[in-house]
C-alpha cells in the first residue's frame, strides 16, 4: 500500500506524532519512499491502538469496581462469598446474601446480578451458569 493512498490525518497521526520536532513533513516524504518502513510503522500504530483499547477497558473496570465497593451492604463482605445486587423502589442499590430465587413471591426489588467477592477484594460478575452452580453447592 502506498503512503499516498492514506488520508492526511492518518499520516499525520502515524508519523508526525512519533517525530514531533519535524514539522516540515521531511519525515513523511522519507517514509513515502520506503514501503517496508511504512509497513512497520503501520504495525506499530495497530499495536498502539490495541494498547489504548486495553487501557480503556482497565479504566472502565476500575470505575466499575469503585462503584461496586460503594454499594450498601448490611453484612460484612467476606472474600469467597457470592453477593447479589438489587435496586429498591427508590433506586438505591444494595448487596444481599439472599439470591434472586430465594426471595418470597412478593419481593419487588430489581435483581441486577450476582457477584463473587474475590480474595483480592474485587467483585466479579457471575454468569447465570456460574450463579446456578454456587446455589447448588
Amino acid at each position: 500500500m502506498a503512503l499516498s493512498n492514506i488520508d492526511k490525518k492518518h499520516a499525520d497521526s502515524l508519523l508526525l506524532t512519533l517525530h514531533e520536532e519535524n514539522k516540515d513533513y521531511n519525515v513523511l516524504e522519507c517514509v513515502k519512499k520506503n514501503y517496508g518502513q511504512y509497513g512497520k510503522l503501520k504495525q506499530l500504530n495497530k499495536q498502539m491502538e490495541h494498547l489504548k483499547k486495553e487501557a480503556l477497558v482497565l479504566i472502565e473496570e476500575c470505575v466499575s469496581q469503585e462503584r461496586l465497593q460503594k454499594v450498601e451492604c448490611k453484612c460484612k463482605k467476606i472474600s469467597g462469598n457470592t453477593y447479589h445486587l438489587y435496586k429498591n423502589e427508590k433506586g438505591i442499590e444494595y448487596f444481599s446474601l439472599i439470591g434472586e430465587k430465594e426471595w418470597h413471591t412478593g419481593f419487588k426489588d430489581e435483581f441486577l446480578g450476582s457477584y463473587y467477592y474475590d480474595y483480592d477484594k474485587t467483585f466479579e460478575k457471575l454468569t447465570m451458569k456460574e450463579n446456578l452452580s454456587t446455589i447448588t453447592q
